[in-house]
């Protein structure tokens, strides 16, 4: 476990799969109560599931939190990020489905980057993952048979900057056409 905030502890673990689609029919199992949330964005913006499966490969549930709500245990960060993209989706359900899928995407990336600012992982060769590079933590864990040794709280490296990681993981997450989509939603296009 590493301290983080003076509330928020993060852990990390083994992803519980190599296949994020797993990871995402583990989420929502366990969200019933928002299964007509999930389905309205998939409908209204399919690339959505895309998304989704790519925040599942660049974070995966190896890391927990304390659930956004601050009710219970730890769980994954995979579900406490896509948790703010969803409560954020249906928030704005009385906007255009272009503002809800914009709420949606910002919301979920900006937590990643939130909770992971500072964060750098560290197997036992000394090889670092850092949320800031753009490179899927799923794919960096199953390069080599890395075994991860540390997660650290770097609050010096300038680099792993909230906005530096919300940049990061909307690259990975977002294709050339999710971005010139969103681009023209932020443009009132």
């Amino acid at each position: 476990m590493l301290a983080m905030e003076a509330t928020m502890t993060l852990g990390l673990a083994r992803p519980s799969s190599n296949d994020p689609f797993d990871m995402l029919r583990t989420f929502r199992a366990q969200r019933k109560r928002i299964t007509a949330v999930i389905r309205r964005l998939e409908m209204d913006w399919p690339c959505s599931a895309e998304i989704q499966c790519r925040l599942a490969e660049y974070i995966t549930d190896a890391f927990t939190a304390p659930p956004a709500k601050g009710r219970g245990g730890p769980i994954p960060l995979l579900h406490r990020v896509l948790d703010r993209g969803f409560d954020a989706y249906n928030a704005a359900l009385l906007q255009s489905d272009d503002q809800r899928f914009l709420a949606f995407t910002d919301a979920a990336f900006s937590e990643v980057g939130r909770v992971l600012a500072g964060v750098t992982v560290t197997d036992r060769d000394n090889r670092t993952w850092a949320p800031s590079r753009g490179a899927p933590l799923l794919i960096w864990l199953g390069s080599g048979g890395n075994q991860v040794e540390r997660c650290t709280l770097q609050s010096g490296d300038r680099t792993q900057t909230s906005a530096a990681i919300t940049s990061a993981v909307a690259g990975f997450a977002l294709t050339q056409a999710h971005r010139e989509i969103l681009m023209e939603i932020r443009h009132g296009g």
